[in-house]
């Protein structure tokens, strides 16, 4: 968990390792460890992706840059109010340390929309067409969220924070992705 605070301080993704709730599914135990080794097959196909490849040579086309860009600031935008709903509940229902944790996430994801949403002139990201992959994942915040036990929303959302740490950790900052090298850092 202290490698997941590797991180631009404009990413929501920026999880400081101290707010994280004291919970044994979230600290470096052997259950974190077995559900991340159980992914890695997951986190080297997307390491292999064009695009992470192409982050890496800096041939990414813009294009599709700027498409994860805008998904990724609707992801957040909506990822910010399920953080939200889980800090009210979690204080409702008495757990302090995963309701600061939440909120902690929401100001985060605030943090990066007030950043990012005007820097790419989305004045409403709710307006946005999203592609199915970032629908799916959008429903299924909301619904742990919403439905589920607080610890779950964390858990629901930790791997894919480790997943971008471990991508670009895998990455080699030597400048060698032009462009694209400030996202590797």
């Amino acid at each position: 968990v202290g490698a997941l605070t590797h991180r631009s301080s404009q990413s929501p993704r920026r999880l400081p390792a101290a707010d994280l709730p004291d919970h044994p599914a979230v600290d470096d135990t052997p259950f974190s460890r077995t559900l991340w080794e159980q992914g890695q097959d997951l986190a080297r196909l997307a390491l292999e992706t064009n695009f992470v490849q192409g982050i890496q040579g800096g041939t990414l086309d813009p294009n599709i840059y700027g498409q994860y860009i805008v998904q990724d600031c609707a992801y957040c935008y909506h990822g910010a109010a399920d953080w939200r709903q889980a800090a009210k509940r979690a204080r409702a229902q008495g757990l302090p340390r995963i309701a600061a944790f939440a909120q902690a996430r929401y100001e985060s994801y605030q943090k990066y929309n007030a950043a990012y949403l005007p820097r790419w002139h989305v004045a409403d990201p709710a307006a946005l067409t999203l592609s199915p992959a970032a629908q799916a994942y959008i429903q299924l915040g909301r619904h742990v969220a919403a439905h589920f036990e607080m610890i779950y929303l964390v858990l629901a959302m930790l791997p894919c924070d480790k997943l971008w740490w471990w991508l670009a950790a895998q990455l080699h900052s030597d400048n060698s992705a032009g462009v694209y090298e400030f996202w590797i850092r």
